[in-house]
């Protein structure tokens, strides 16, 4: 940990590291200029600078950072199970740069205004870069509008990465099974839109087989492959 005013050192050496590259895994040396990379080397023959930080990496492999596109960082609502801060850390520690966070929160993140509160706490909770889906309903396609554009005039809002459609039950009124609101969401709004595709009826239904137990295989059980 840094002390409190004590700044990280964006400059940093690593050596005889395995590095992942685009061409396969090769043992070099990497240099970090200013926070960026600015010198890769196979020949493990980089010399040092001054007041660089250096690290042996002898035997482990360097991989660029990882983007982990599905997250869901219970923040607003359920800090008591994780937070932007206590998930960005974590992620952090394993090696994840980038995360894109869900929708369903408490409450659900289905307007502009709410996608700009949660951006803000990103802002000063998050460790790692962020971007975050707004949450599709069956009646808030001009808060998508607001949020990514329409097809003739798309909209590019820092961290807002596109809207989450969930056909499964979720939090809030987060569910959107009807085919015509479907079509209105896909036809009116810009941008990525992921789906979280189940089968509504097939997974009320198919709730009945695991009632009254809480084991972890239950929940595989209940939203099986087929749902």
């Amino acid at each position: 940990m840094l002390e409190e005013g004590e700044k990280m050192n964006r400059n940093i050496l690593i050596t005889g590291a395995k590095m992942v590259l685009p061409t396969g895994i090769v043992s070099g040396d990497l240099r970090i200029t200013d926070g960026v990379i600015s010198e890769i080397s196979t020949q493990s023959n980089i010399e040092p600078n001054d007041g660089e930080l250096i690290h042996d990496a002898t035997g482990l492999h360097l991989l660029p950072g990882i983007i982990d596109p599905q997250v869901h960082f219970r923040d607003p609502g359920q800090p008591e199970k994780e937070d932007l801060y206590t998930g960005s850390r974590a992620a952090a520690s394993g090696g994840v740069t980038s995360f894109l966070d869900m929708p369903n929160n408490v409450p659900s993140q289905t307007t502009l205004d709410s996608m700009y509160d949660k951006l803000e706490t990103a802002s000063k909770k998050c460790v790692t870069n962020y971007g975050f889906f707004i949450g599709a309903t069956e009646s808030n396609v001009e808060e998508l509008q607001k949020a990514v554009g329409t097809p003739g005039s798309p909209i590019a809002i820092p961290g807002i990465c596109g809207i989450k459609i969930f056909m499964g039950s979720s939090t809030g009124d987060l569910l959107v099974n009807e085919s015509n609101a479907l079509k209105t969401i896909f036809d009116n709004t810009a941008g990525l839109i992921a789906v979280h595709a189940e089968d509504e009826t097939r997974m009320i239904e198919r709730k009945k087989i695991i009632e009254g137990r809480t084991d972890m295989a239950a929940h595989a059980e209940w939203r099986d492959d087929e749902t």
